[in-house]
């Protein structure tokens, strides 16, 4: 992701802590204290800027560096500090009542080594400790990394205000093309064609097979046939028969009157 532009052991991201903070602040899964950049709306900003960037130049991303941080708050830190203000909240009750804790201070080290902790620290038990609002800026902050390189005003327009991810950029720009039969987008436009097709299809009368579908259908309609040609066959020879006999039986008759 390009977010770390820093050796996590290096000694620069180094804090000097109590043993009792120490123990709070290593505990990765349930911290007791917590601290991050003070101007998070800069870090936001600074990656929407960086965004643009890199789609016109396709350049590795950049992110603040303590320097960089140390400059955009040199009129808000005291003289002589090395770094810029950061925020420490306690999100557990630790410390005695007559510990002073500061909740801004100088901090000399990488920027984004203290938003990696702080991620690690939302969504804990204990966050409720961190304003809302500032919660909310660190998970923006989060989904800004996150999100895939595609221009800035897709990735604000992804949600269609009722609760529901549009499609994905490229196939809603497909889909959302103009084409000159109304409007319609490519899919719909398959679509319909689609339907037409289907109804052209079935207004159509059906080929006649030279196949048999039924055979056993076939060889009943084949005896019919068959079995009424010979009865036919039948009754004219019996027709014949009754004609011959008579002949005889006049022929008979006439031979006795004489």
């Amino acid at each position: 992701m390009g977010l770390l532009n820093f050796r996590i052991s290096s000694h620069m991201n180094g804090v000097l802590l109590c043993c009792l903070c120490h123990a709070a602040f290593d505990d990765f899964f349930n911290p007791g204290v917590v601290f991050f950049p003070q101007d998070l709306d800069y870090f936001i900003e600074f990656e929407r800027v960086d965004r643009q960037r890199r789609l016109l130049s396709h350049g590795p991303r950049e992110v603040p560096t303590a320097e960089m941080y140390l400059k955009h708050m040199q009129d808000k830190v005291p003289e002589g500090a090395q770094g810029g203000l950061y925020s420490r909240y306690l999100l557990l009750d630790y410390l005695r009542n007559d510990v002073n804790f500061e909740p801004v201070r100088s901090w000399h080290g990488a920027p984004l080594a203290a938003l990696r902790r702080a991620w690690a620290a939302i969504g804990t038990i204990h966050d409720a400790a961190i304003p809302r609002e500032t919660r909310q800026k660190l998970l923006e902050l989060l989904e800004l990394y996150r999100e895939p390189l595609v221009p800035l005003e897709e990735t604000e327009t992804r949600h269609d205000g009722k609760g529901k991810d549009r499609a994905p950029p490229g196939k809603r720009d497909r889909d959302d093309d103009n084409d000159e039969d109304g409007g319609e987008g490519h899919v719909e436009q398959r679509k319909r064609k689609g339907k037409e097709l289907a109804k052209s299809r079935a207004k159509k009368k059906p080929r006649r097979s030279g196949r048999i579908k039924n055979p056993a259908k076939a060889t009943e309609h084949k005896t019919k046939h068959f079995a009424s040609e010979k009865v036919e066959e039948w009754l004219d020879n019996i027709d014949m028969l009754n004609q011959a006999l008579s002949s005889v039986q006049s022929i008979q008759g006439q031979t006795r009157s004489l």
